[in-house]
Protein backbone atom coordinates (compact mmCIF):
# COMPACT_ATOMS: atom_id res chain seq x y z
CA UNK A 1 0.00 0.00 0.00
CA UNK A 2 2.80 2.38 0.92
CA UNK A 3 4.65 1.62 -2.31
CA UNK A 4 1.51 2.31 -4.32
CA UNK A 5 0.96 5.69 -2.61
CA UNK A 6 4.60 6.59 -3.24
CA UNK A 7 4.25 5.62 -6.92
CA UNK A 8 1.12 7.78 -7.27
CA UNK A 9 2.83 10.72 -5.55
CA UNK A 10 5.84 10.31 -7.84
CA UNK A 11 3.60 10.22 -10.91
CA UNK A 12 1.80 13.41 -9.82
CA UNK A 13 5.14 15.16 -9.17
CA UNK A 14 6.39 14.11 -12.60
CA UNK A 15 3.22 15.47 -14.23
CA UNK A 16 3.67 18.82 -12.48
CA UNK A 17 7.34 18.94 -13.50
CA UNK A 18 6.46 18.19 -17.13
CA UNK A 19 3.82 20.92 -17.03
CA UNK A 20 6.31 23.41 -15.61
CA UNK A 21 8.84 22.59 -18.35
CA UNK A 22 6.18 22.95 -21.02
CA UNK A 23 5.11 26.28 -19.55
CA UNK A 24 8.72 27.50 -19.49
CA UNK A 25 9.13 26.54 -23.13
CA UNK A 26 5.94 28.30 -24.23
CA UNK A 27 6.69 31.66 -22.58
CA UNK A 28 9.23 32.55 -25.28
CA UNK A 29 8.11 34.82 -28.14
CA UNK A 30 9.96 35.04 -31.44
CA UNK A 31 10.88 38.64 -32.32
CA UNK A 32 13.26 38.12 -35.26
CA UNK A 33 13.81 35.32 -37.77
CA UNK A 34 16.25 34.61 -40.58
CA UNK A 35 16.18 31.67 -43.00
CA UNK A 36 18.31 30.16 -45.75
CA UNK A 37 18.33 27.03 -47.83
CA UNK A 38 21.18 25.84 -50.01
CA UNK A 39 22.54 22.62 -51.38
CA UNK A 40 26.05 22.96 -49.88
CA UNK A 41 26.11 25.60 -47.13
CA UNK A 42 23.38 27.55 -45.31
CA UNK A 43 23.73 30.88 -43.46
CA UNK A 44 20.89 32.65 -41.67
CA UNK A 45 20.95 35.79 -39.54
CA UNK A 46 18.48 37.86 -37.57
CA UNK A 47 18.63 41.01 -35.47
CA UNK A 48 16.24 43.09 -33.43
CA UNK A 49 15.68 45.27 -30.38
CA UNK A 50 13.75 44.37 -27.25
CA UNK A 51 12.39 46.90 -24.76
CA UNK A 52 12.49 45.85 -21.09
CA UNK A 53 13.39 42.18 -21.71
CA UNK A 54 12.77 39.57 -19.06
CA UNK A 55 14.95 37.04 -20.90
CA UNK A 56 16.62 36.53 -24.28
CA UNK A 57 17.32 33.34 -26.23
CA UNK A 58 18.42 32.10 -29.64
CA UNK A 59 17.37 28.94 -31.50
CA UNK A 60 18.53 27.23 -34.68
CA UNK A 61 16.10 25.03 -36.57
CA UNK A 62 17.78 22.71 -39.01
CA UNK A 63 18.05 19.13 -40.11
CA UNK A 64 21.18 18.23 -38.18
CA UNK A 65 23.44 20.47 -36.16
CA UNK A 66 24.25 24.11 -36.81
CA UNK A 67 26.79 26.57 -35.45
CA UNK A 68 25.28 29.52 -33.57
CA UNK A 69 26.84 32.88 -32.78
CA UNK A 70 25.25 35.90 -31.14
CA UNK A 71 25.91 39.37 -29.79
CA UNK A 72 23.82 41.15 -27.15
CA UNK A 73 24.11 44.79 -26.12
CA UNK A 74 21.87 46.21 -23.39
CA UNK A 75 21.42 49.67 -21.94
CA UNK A 76 20.11 50.85 -18.62
CA UNK A 77 20.69 53.58 -16.07
CA UNK A 78 20.58 54.37 -12.39
CA UNK A 79 20.12 58.06 -11.64
CA UNK A 80 20.75 57.76 -7.91
CA UNK A 81 23.71 55.39 -7.67
CA UNK A 82 25.39 55.31 -4.27
CA UNK A 83 29.21 55.50 -4.10
CA UNK A 84 31.04 52.17 -3.71
CA UNK A 85 27.82 50.16 -4.02
CA UNK A 86 27.77 47.23 -6.42
CA UNK A 87 24.74 47.02 -8.68
CA UNK A 88 24.07 43.59 -10.20
CA UNK A 89 22.95 43.85 -13.80
CA UNK A 90 19.93 41.69 -14.49
CA UNK A 91 17.38 41.84 -17.28
CA UNK A 92 15.08 43.88 -15.05
CA UNK A 93 17.73 46.64 -15.02
CA UNK A 94 17.82 47.00 -18.82
CA UNK A 95 15.63 49.44 -20.69
CA UNK A 96 16.51 48.07 -24.13
CA UNK A 97 18.64 45.28 -25.62
CA UNK A 98 19.86 44.84 -29.19
CA UNK A 99 20.40 41.25 -30.29
CA UNK A 100 22.16 39.88 -33.37
CA UNK A 101 22.33 36.18 -34.08
CA UNK A 102 23.45 33.96 -36.91
CA UNK A 103 23.66 30.28 -37.71
CA UNK A 104 25.66 28.31 -40.26
CA UNK A 105 25.26 24.75 -41.44
CA UNK A 106 27.67 22.71 -43.54
CA UNK A 107 26.22 20.22 -45.94
CA UNK A 108 23.35 22.43 -46.98
CA UNK A 109 19.69 22.06 -46.33
CA UNK A 110 17.19 24.34 -44.66
CA UNK A 111 18.25 26.59 -41.77
CA UNK A 112 16.33 29.04 -39.60
CA UNK A 113 17.66 31.18 -36.77
CA UNK A 114 15.18 32.68 -34.31
CA UNK A 115 15.67 35.30 -31.62
CA UNK A 116 13.29 34.96 -28.69
CA UNK A 117 12.27 37.13 -25.76
CA UNK A 118 10.38 36.88 -22.54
Amino acid sequence: MRARAFAIALLIAAAFAAGALAQAATNWKVFATGTDSDQYFAYASASGDVTKPKGLAIRARASGTADLSYFVSCQGENKSAQPNKIYVLTFTAFKKCSVNGSATKDGGGSLTVQLLKR
